[in-house]
């Protein structure tokens, strides 16, 4: 867009470029708690090999990655103890929403069933009351005798 001396399509477009490479921070304990462990890693080897200084360069960078981090107001998950808490307490969630899932299904399979026997009983009852029903017409007329046995 141009206002007689300002060209505000660049500011715009430099603003959009800063929005894309602002990445999202991994939301998953289990990632990140297997990232921690590839650094611990790491370090440790470094340290059995002898190499002190890129071992306290890493941790600087770190420390300072993770205090600016802080001090935008984004939340730093660096302690492995509160990530595997927080994936203990993510899969008992889940291990009780299934449980009530499964028991949801087996309650309405159980009132599907229900319904099932009792229309087959009402069907059945239905059959009953016409049989009756003629049964008695054809005693009424003389056709069938009670006392002697037939076929209904």
């Amino acid at each position: 867009m141009v206002f007689s001396k300002f060209d505000l399509s660049e500011i715009d477009a430099a603003q959009f470029d800063k929005k894309e490479k602002k990445k999202k921070a991994a939301k998953d304990p289990k990632k990140i708690l297997e990232k921690l462990k590839k650094k611990k890693e790491l370090i440790q080897k470094l340290k059995s090999e002898g190499k002190t200084e890129k071992v306290f360069r890493l941790k600087n960078k770190d420390a300072w990655a993770n205090a600016l981090k802080r001090a935008e107001g984004i939340k730093v998950k660096d302690d492995p103890v509160l990530l595997t808490k927080t994936i203990k307490r993510e899969q008992s969630y889940k291990k009780s929403r299934a449980k009530k899932w499964t028991d949801r299904k087996k309650g309405q399979e159980k009132a599907q069933q229900k319904l099932i026997q009792k229309r087959e009983s009402n069907l059945n009852q239905r059959v009953e009351a016409k049989k009756e029903k003629n049964k008695k017409k054809l005693i009424k007329k003389g056709r069938l005798i009670p006392g002697i046995s037939s076929g209904f």
